[in-house]
C-alpha cells in the first residue's frame, strides 16, 4: 500500500483521467479515416473513442470534486493536531524511509520491501504510526551496528 498525500493522489487520477481522453481522441482520429474504406470498424472505433473520452472527463470532474486539495490537507492538520502529531512524525519517518529504500533498493523494489516490513507490524495489531517507528527504529539499530 502506497500512502500519498491528497494533492499527489488528485495528480493520479487526473493522469488516468487524461490517459482515457487520450486514447479516445486517438480513437476517434483513427476512426474518420476508415469510414472511407470499411464503415462498421469506423463506427466501432468512433463509438470506442466517444466512450473513453467521455468516461474521461466524468474522471477528471469526479477527481476534481473528490478530492479538494485545501480541504482534505485541512482535515489531516485538523487530525494531526488532535492526535498530538503522531501521524506527522509517523509520515515523515516513513519518508525518510522510503527515500533510504528507494536509494538503497530501487523504487519498485524499496517500496516494495519498506510496505512489507510495515504490514508485517500492522498484521500483529499495531497501527500504522507504531508500525513506521518500529521499522525506523530497526533501521536506525542496524545502521548503528555496522557502524
Amino acid at each position: 500500500m502506497l500512502y500519498l498525500c491528497p494533492s499527489c493522489l488528485r495528480d493520479r487520477y487526473l493522469k488516468k483521467a487524461n490517459n482515457y481522453i487520450l486514447s479516445g481522441t486517438l480513437l476517434l482520429l483513427i476512426g474518420t479515416p476508415f469510414a472511407i474504406v470499411l464503415l462498421p470498424v469506423s463506427i466501432f472505433l468512433m463509438i470506442i473513442g466517444a466512450i473513453e473520452v467521455v468516461y474521461g472527463f466524468s474522471k477528471r470532474r469526479e477527481a476534481n470534486e473528490e478530492f479538494p486539495v485545501q480541504e482534505l490537507q485541512a482535515q489531516e492538520e485538523m487530525r494531526a493536531d488532535q492526535e498530538g502529531g503522531e501521524d506527522v512524525e509517523a509520515e515523515l519517518l516513513y519518508s525518510k524511509l522510503l527515500t533510504k529504500y528507494i536509494e538503497h533498493w530501487g523504487v519498485h523494489t524499496g517500496i516494495q520491501l519498506l510496505d512489507n516490513e510495515i504490514r508485517a507490524y500492522t498484521w500483529h495489531g499495531e497501527t500504522f504510526a507504531e508500525a513506521v517507528k518500529k521499522v525506523y527504529e530497526r533501521q536506525q539499530r542496524k545502521t548503528y551496528q555496522t557502524n
